[in-house]
């Protein structure tokens, strides 16, 4: 049995959710609901085991079935599902096509990389369940990866696309689409973005899926759990002719055709190899036998696992120096204004510590009000979203981002929760406001703030000034985005650290009342 059907199904399956997810993260009129999102994203590894660890919910389970198809066919994820192995993908289909045209050698066996895979893996094991930081899992997770190059460089494209398509309807009079302005561009993310891309554009080409075998700590925990899979491919040495043909196709370099070996836990299940073999020698067979290694092998399994030792206790000690960096930096910044926190994420440390970056609620977010931070978080913090109010406001009756976090770093909240969750409290500046300063009449802070916290008491003469209810206040930050004073604010937002509650305003409760004693007129009064 040949199974070249299984590379069809390969290539189908992944272009599907490869298109949709890149499309949840460009997506501007919010075509897809929430529950259509979480079911693109449930199958992604990394934010389904954190937000199982944070939620524990069934529908947070996706890392659980991964394992399982891992336990059973392998690493069908790495190909089928991982939008960063579809990416590679891509280019290394170009590319194989450029060097066929060439007639040139296309790939060959590579050795196994242990020593560097396991200790990178020890290292964001460690990291994350012992010091709760997400630093290596946020630059080096294929999931956030994508998410980063999806919003950042895909994202302005399609708007771009838009725009475009929208003024050439426009000359012909149809307003099927509409111009949409990117209102703020993070430049810090969008190089790294594009580092990104390049990189792996690169290492595409030339090293085909080596990131995916050397780097990525969920290949390297799904190639654990693929040793010991029900399903493997081997290579019938009956039906096997020498020819190569099968480790030429082989993009993940795990076929050694000399010694008819592959190296099951390297292998990403492309399935190049099935249709490649000329005498169908290579094909999904029920590995329930154990197979006999020879003692040379063993030797180098023994070897292997010394060194992987060593390396885990030197991984470990580099973990320790990492965080004490980490702690040193958290503490010179410590005296500096957080970040605030989206509505939802509970506080900074539970944001810092679930949070991966993936930019997904940046994109979702209306008012762009979500912005990628820098160094504001610190090291362990790099691109997380924060509320910039330089560029927006938070909308008072806006949930998106908490509708679509895939890892539990902003708990789903409903608009009226949402209503008293104070992220931060505002503070005025009296002498940088323009009232004081040029004596000139302005309540721009207090015509856009939602729940009247700021209110315009009397100053000087006809002037006012702004006096904030800080137990009304919710840190939206409309007044810090409506206040006209440059570069600084005379009014802003100071974060809390752990989200407080705020009151509901006197003038909502109080309309709340009457309209519940307010009794509605029979219908037939007489």
């Amino acid at each position: 049995m040949r199974q070249k059907f299984l590379k069809k199904i390969r290539v189908i399956i992944s272009l599907v959710v490869f298109l949709f997810t890149i499309f949840i993260f460009i997506d501007f009129a919010h075509l897809f609901s929430s529950k259509v999102i979480h079911a693109i994203l449930f199958l992604q590894f990394v934010p389904s085991l954190l937000d199982f660890v944070n939620v524990l919910t069934f529908a947070a389970t996706g890392f659980i079935f991964i394992s399982l198809i891992t336990l059973l066919f392998g690493r069908v994820y790495c190909s089928f599902l991982c939008p960063l192995g579809v990416f590679q993908d891509i280019f290394i289909g170009i590319s194989s096509r450029i060097r066929k045209f060439k007639k040139g050698r296309r790939w060959k066996y590579t050795s196994s990389r242990h020593i560097l895979q396991y200790s990178i893996l020890a290292a964001s094991l460690v990291l994350l369940f012992l010091f709760r930081s997400l630093v290596f899992v946020n630059l080096l997770d294929p999931y956030s990866i994508s998410g980063k190059m999806f919003t950042n460089l895909f994202r302005p494209v399609y708007y771009m696309a838009n725009n475009l398509m929208a003024d050439v309807f426009k000359a012909f009079h149809s307003y099927a689409l509409y111009p949409i302005a990117l209102k703020h561009i993070s430049w810090p993310a969008v190089i790294f973005s594009g580092m990104l891309f390049i990189t792996f554009m690169l290492l595409s080409v030339f090293r085909t899926r080596w990131y995916c075998n050397a780097i990525c700590p969920v290949g390297t925990t799904l190639g654990l759990l693929s040793r010991v899979s029900l399903f493997k491919l081997r290579i019938d040495e009956a039906s096997c002719n020498a020819c190569g043909a099968c480790e030429r196709k082989c993009k993940a370099g795990c076929i050694d055709y000399r010694r008819n070996k592959i190296d099951f836990d390297r292998c990403v299940a492309c399935f190049n190899c099935i249709p490649a073999c000329p005498s169908g020698g290579v094909g999904y067979h029920l590995s329930l036998k154990k197979e006999n290694t020879p003692v040379t092998e063993s030797g180098k399994s023994r070897r292997n696992f010394l060194k992987t030792s060593v390396t885990g206790v030197a991984g470990l000690g580099t973990v320790l120096s990492v965080k004490k960096i980490f702690a040193a930096n958290e503490k010179t910044s410590s005296t500096s204004v957080s970040p605030v926190t989206p509505p939802g994420s509970v506080s900074i440390w539970h944001f810092r510590e679930t949070c991966t970056a993936c930019h997904l609620c940046i994109n979702a977010c209306p008012t762009k009000v979500l912005q990628p931070a820098f160094l504001e978080y610190g090291l362990s913090g790099l691109f997380q979203p924060r509320l910039d109010y330089h560029t927006e406001y938070c909308n008072f009756e806006c949930i998106r981002c908490s509708e679509v976090c895939p890892t539990g770093a902003i708990f789903p909240v409903t608009k009226e929760e949402k209503s008293t969750i104070q992220i931060g409290i505002s503070k005025f500046i009296k002498n940088l406001c323009v009232v004081v300063a040029n004596h000139t009449a302005c309540a721009a802070c207090s015509e856009h703030c939602p729940t009247k916290a700021v209110e315009m008491v009397p100053y000087l003469g006809d002037l006012k000034i702004p006096q904030i209810d800080e137990k009304i206040c919710v840190g939206c930050g409309a007044c810090e985005f409506a206040c006209p004073v440059r570069p600084e604010r005379s009014i802003y937002v100071e974060a809390h650290n752990y989200h407080h509650t705020a009151m509901k305003p006197l003038k909502k409760v109080e309309g709340e009342k009457k309209e519940k004693e307010v009794k509605p007129a029979d219908d037939f009064p007489f």
